[in-house]
């Protein structure tokens, strides 16, 4: 876990792959399900970062068969969020804000607010690029206030980000200019 933060951080995805599939490797001779899906899932993550669309594809697909089999609807949301964070890296935004919102609505009735903040803004973020401007402005404001609330700084940029990218699609340049400012400092901040 520690080296994925560390790796994805460095954008040293061939590393990241290569941990994900000892993982991936090590739950199969396990016969782990539970850190099977983990595996699966963050390999679909870093394949898809990669521009290896059709592989991250296949793998949250499998990722998505395994976990169902282990009953655990935290990590069920956790491969909904990562199929939809693929989709929309692939550009199929209508697929990705189908799967940004099944895992939010799990999320929320899991009671996760550190999770939920992080799809408030996956579901602000597609909206925003299928033009659906309304609700994405509606998700990134929830995003950003449950992030600050929960002490999320990675969220909050993101979603500083994001409010910043609307802004521009809708024409007030000054406001992104704002976000995209405040966002940068605390991505800046957090590393």
């Amino acid at each position: 876990w520690a080296l994925d933060i560390y790796l994805r951080r460095r954008g040293q995805s061939q590393e990241l792959a290569t941990v994900w599939q000892t993982g991936r490797a090590a739950a199969e001779q396990a016969a782990d399900p539970v850190a099977l899906g983990l595996a699966l899932r963050k390999l679909a993550h870093t394949y898809a970062q990669s521009g290896r669309h059709e592989d991250a594809r296949e793998l949250v697909e499998l990722a998505m068969t395994v976990v169902r089999q282990t009953g655990d609807r935290h990590a069920l949301a956790m491969v909904h969020r990562t199929y939809g964070q693929a989709s929309s890296l692939a550009g199929r935004h209508r697929e990705a804000l189908t799967h940004a919102r099944v895992s939010l609505r799990v999320l929320q009735a899991l009671d996760d607010p550190f999770s939920v903040a992080s799809q408030l803004s996956s579901v602000g973020w597609n909206s925003t690029l299928l033009g659906l401007y309304e609700p994405a402005r509606a998700h990134l404001n929830a995003a950003l206030t449950l992030a600050r609330k929960v002490g999320r700084l990675d969220t909050e940029a993101n979603a500083l980000d994001s409010l910043g990218y609307l802004a521009y699609r809708t024409g007030d340049h000054a406001l992104a200019v704002r976000y995209y400012r405040q966002g940068a400092d605390l991505h800046h901040r957090t590393g």
